[in-house]
């Protein structure tokens, strides 16, 4: 693939004479360009290898073996910048130490300063004054900087806007010394008092073992080739540099010394039909007036198109973008991606056609399967629990979570599944580490997994721990690309605690885990490919210098690209003006450099962007989409427009279709499936509910799912008591006590029997035995031995198993809202049935009868003196049900910000039991809603609707009625498909997420 401004380039070396090549030396951006020239230089070498082999290296190698230094990895960095702020600290006998010891916690800050401090040097800023100790921030003034100093940033910056006298660093400590001894700002300052002592102590280190950073080794070698008249570290008679936009200083004085003495060359890729400054286009800023200073000594050919071709394309999704990336794509195309997080599901969806692919930037570890499984191993140890004896336990969730991950699922099938039993057949919420002791044990190959790391343990158990869990995985046999991750968490792990234990920094292991898990989630995998021919998938950054004749760039939303110009930095605006550090001004003219200058090469350019709009979505395209779109640029056609893509993710379970997420068609087969749902005959197996219909009006695709296709998904176990078990005790704790009282002497229920509960053991009882069958899972019927013959019997463990930890707590907070509910109840009442179960052939109207099954947590009667007898049917609500609707419409539409749901079963329970029990209609119906999260505070509400107090089903009946019957006509009829929902809210907690392949907008 031919890159036209590095071959230009080349070639005018290779055609004139003026130098013997092995005498020049190529400086470009990056790795990438660095690769592609030296392909030319190979092919134009052909023609003459007597011209010589010139040198091709970046900008960093150049600097880096200029200073004659050795860069240490960015984790050594980290650990050797928090030993010399130990040192610092420990200098300071008697002062207040502002900056927090712990490590993982220092790690925030700590990567921030290795940013100020790099860039400090490539700067060339002094630190001294930078970093002046604020203690004497009234002496600072403006004079402090040197006029070589002011001169060097006028030349780098020139006069501009954002340098000038409203950069004065005295309106920085003014500022501050405005501020209160407890503001931010003064907070800030305490932080900076040690940065110059960190600044130079930390140095020290480095020269101490020989080691610098890049911006280090960048002020090294520019402060070498100053004061080196003859230039002696540069051996190279002649530097090309080639492709470069905005310079640090150090590079500026590096060029400035080389031009001085004729043996430097500069090549500025440079359009200034798009790039002119004069039109306001932040891109040519600088290198406008670099081309003045730094001249070509060639001419270049003209080797940009005359005409580009540019398509926008507003696609709402990310996956879509991909999809449609795919369909354009070609061997000779460059797919560039400013976010990382696209490259794993572009990798997984490019067309067959492309023969190759080379890819020059890093997979995100934070993708992999092994990551994700890490995260879940540390989750598990930092959430188990110690107890007196020594022991440890896992939590239940936290072991559900990692033996249901496919990294282990997959390769211990067998061992997971017998954890589950384990768990269940013990009746254990947790899973002590004892049950890998018993000779019995099916699951001990999984040890590794579950071996407590303790506190006392320290780091070199956390790293031990890990090393092992990847020692399993890795003879369970991995793919080779999970071994490439593999490999990288092994190497991050082990220099972790190589660099820690060689600064004798000791972590506890909950920082260990943390730092090891947080450096996991920032590393990259690098797939740099080598081939100059096929399609190039790379990152904004790697397009430097390179021309590509079609280009295909995604994510092209203003959040993404530029997105966040500034990084945290403990240096405000005010100081990096005023010393000629960049600002985000100065991080938005680099960006807009890279995208028009790419564009500048291209013959066709398609900018795909997300068009979603909600949650932290904008659906705004790129501030450069919008220049292109709407400023008048020369020999650019633009073509805009929204596009749909069908994304069809592939059948996942048998039976069912590929495009199951634009929903279910009723073919012949599935109606048959249909129909059950009102064959009498299977009455007992199929039937509609109150909760089905709920599904149906919410998502008929979820309710095809269930209710038709029968794809059963396993609720999780939890460990906690959600909604649902907090509603099932009260209600059957309700429920069984108030049947005792009936069952001793009336169906009325008085106020003196509710009094005599509180002396009385029944509720207690009845608490306890709830709590053992529904959140300790306790069975409710055992096996019993009468005689040699074995029996059913109920489970006596239920009353007599006594409440611990958890579980006491829990039952006292049911005791209390119990207690709540029966202050609150309308006395008396004629209690009939708790949980009323039926089924029946239901006929809605004449022509819409289903099969119906129902279950009314309880049904009473009361006397009101003006209605005579009201039949009570209550539902018992332990979420955010609402108890009041507007419209009859409200309860079909779950849409709204009204939780309706509750509403609409209550109203189907009253349709159905009327039918069920042939009330006269002038018998009055009242719905109502225990609400048990607020019966303290607000009692026992009635509905409202339309903010009126709503008594009486009868009154709306007719309407509800047909609305229903309607809505359940609609599942029969085969000309309207099982649609998934419009509204993605619900997919959030949608148990068949998964199957349908659309994520919901705040997930993707």
């Amino acid at each position: 693939m031919e890159q036209r401004f590095l071959y230009h380039v080349a070639q005018k070396y290779f055609e004139h004479h003026e130098w013997h090549l092995n005498s020049v030396t190529f400086v470009v951006p990056n790795k990438r360009s660095a690769f592609f020239l030296r392909e030319h230089v190979g092919e134009l070498m052909k023609k003459d290898p007597s011209l010589g082999n010139p040198v091709v290296m970046t900008m960093t190698e150049l600097m880096e073996k200029t200073a004659g230094q050795k860069r240490a990895s960015s984790l050594r960095l980290l650990v050797m910048l928090y030993s010399a702020y130990l040192n610092v600290l420990q200098k300071r006998p008697g002062r207040s130490k502002p900056l927090p010891e712990e490590f993982d916690r220092f790690r925030f800050w700590g990567e921030m300063i290795l940013r100020d401090f790099d860039e400090t040097d490539r700067y060339m800023a002094d630190p001294g004054q930078l970093f002046r100790n604020v203690k004497d921030f009234k002496e600072i003034q403006s004079t402090y900087l040197t006029e070589e100093h002011r001169e060097i940033i006028r030349t780098y910056w020139g006069e501009d806007p954002y340098y000038g006298a409203d950069s004065s660093p005295d309106l920085f400590w003014t500022h501050i010394h405005q501020e209160g001894e407890d503001s931010p700002a003064r907070k800030f300052v305490l932080l900076w008092e040690i940065l110059h002592e960190l600044y130079t102590e930390f140095n020290r280190l480095l020269t101490e073992h020989g080691e610098t950073y890049t911006g280090r080794a960048y002020r090294r070698a520019a402060s070498l080739v100053k004061e080196n008249a003859n230039l002696r570290s540069l051996p190279a008679l002649k530097y090309v540099f080639v492709g470069f936009n905005r310079l640090s200083i150090a590079e500026h004085l590096v060029m400035e010394k080389l031009h001085e003495r004729g043996r430097a060359d500069f090549y500025w890729d440079y359009s200034p039909e798009l790039m002119d400054p004069d039109t306001g286009n932040k891109s040519g800023r600088f290198i406008s007036e670099y081309i003045k200073r730094f001249p070509s000594h060639y001419t270049l050919d003209d080797f940009r198109p005359k005409k580009h071709i540019v398509e926008i394309v507003g696609i709402p999704s990310n996956i879509g973008q991909v999809k449609f990336a795919s369909t354009i794509l070609s061997a000779q195309s460059a797919l560039v991606l400013p976010s990382e997080d696209l490259l794993p599901p572009v990798l997984a969806s490019l067309p067959a056609t492309i023969p190759s692919v080379n890819v020059t930037m890093g997979y995100p570890l934070k993708n992999s399967s092994l990551a994700s499984f890490f995260s879940c191993a540390v989750k598990l140890q930092l959430r188990m629990i110690v107890r007196s004896t020594g022991h440890t336990e896992f939590f239940r969730d936290d072991v559900q979570t990692v033996i249901s991950h496919p990294i282990i699922s997959d390769r211990y099938p067998e061992e997971c599944q017998a954890i589950v039993d384990y768990m269940a057949a013990e009746h254990v919420f947790n899973l002590p580490d004892t049950a890998f002791d018993s000779p019995e044990c099916r699951f001990a190959a999984l040890r590794p997994v579950f071996t407590p790391v303790k506190d006392s343990d320290g780091m070199d158990a956390v790293a031990s721990y890990t090393l092992r869990l990847l020692d399993l995985l890795t003879e369970s046999g991995l793919l080779p690309i999970e071994k490439m991750f593999a490999e990288t968490i092994r190497t991050e792990v082990e220099e972790l605690n190589r660099q820690a234990t060689a600064f004798n920094v000791r972590m506890r292991r909950h920082t260990f885990f943390r730092l090891l898990e947080n450096a996991l989630f920032k590393k990259s995998i690098n797939l740099e490919g080598n081939g100059a021919t096929g399609l190039q998938v790379m990152g904004v950054l790697e397009t430097r210098a390179l021309s590509f004749r079609e280009v295909v760039m995604m994510s092209m939303t203003d959040r993404v690209f530029p997105g966040r110009l500034t990084s945290r930095s403990f240096i405000p605006d005010t100081l990096r003006r005023a010393f000629g550090l960049p600002t985000a001004e100065h991080q938005e003219s680099s960006m807009a450099y890279y995208f028009y200058r790419l564009l500048s090469h291209t013959e066709k350019m398609w900018l795909l962007f997300d068009a979603r709009t909600g949650g932290l979505r904008s659906g705004e395209m790129s501030r450069y989409l919008y220049q292109l779109r709407f400023l008048n640029f020369s020999g650019i056609e633009i073509r805009y427009r929204q596009a749909t893509y069908n994304v069809r993710p592939p059948a996942v379970t048998e039976g069912l279709p590929a495009d199951i997420s634009l929903g279910i068609r009723k073919t012949p087969e599935i109606m048959a499936d249909v129909e059950r749902l009102r064959d009498r005959s299977r009455l007992d197996t199929n039937a509609l509910s109150a909760s089905s219909l709920k599904l149906y009006i919410n998502c008929p695709l979820a309710f095809y799912l269930e209710h038709v296709a029968e794809i059963k998904v396993p609720d999780p176990f939890k460990n906690y008591i959600d909604d649902a078990t907090y509603g099932t005790i009260i209600h059957e704790v309700a429920q069984r006590v108030y049947e005792q009282i009936r069952d001793r002497h009336t169906y009325v229920i008085t106020q003196k029997d509710l009094d005599s509960l509180t002396g009385n053991t029944i509720v207690d009882d009845q608490i306890r035995r709830a709590i053992n069958l529904h959140y300790r899972k306790f069975p409710a019927r055992i096996l019993s031995d009468n005689n040699g013959l074995q029996q059913e019997i109920p489970n006596p463990a239920l009353y007599e198993y006594p409440l611990e930890g958890e579980a006491k707590f829990i039952a006292k907070a049911m005791r209390h809202i119990f207690f709540e509910m029966v202050r609150h109840e309308h006395v008396p009442f004629t209690f009939i049935r708790g949980e009323a179960r039926s089924k029946f052939q239901w006929s809605i109207l004449p022509d819409v009868t289903v099969n119906f099954t129902m279950s009314i947590d309880r049904i009473d009667k009361i006397s009101d003196g003006t209605n005579g007898e009201i039949v009570r049917l209550i539902d018992y609500k332990s979420g955010s049900d609402a108890t009041e609707f507007p419209s009859l419409e409200s309860l079909f539409d779950f849409s709204g910000t009204k939780n309706t749901k509750g509403i609409f079963q209550l109203m189907t329970y009253c349709c159905a039991y009327a039918d069920e029990h042939r009330l006269p209609e002038e018998t009055p119906l009242r719905p109502l809603i225990y609400p048990l999260r607020t019966v303290a505070t607000e009692g026992i509400p009635p509905l409202l609707y339309n903010k009126k107090e709503f008594n009486n089903f009868r009154e709306i009946e007719s309407g509800f009625r047909a609305r229903l019957a309607e809505k359940v006509a609609e599942i029969f009829n085969p000309s309207v498909p099982f649609y998934r929902s419009a509204d993605d809210h619900g997919c959030k907690f949608c148990k068949y997420k998964r199957l349908c392949g659309v994520k919901p907008a705040d997930e993707e």
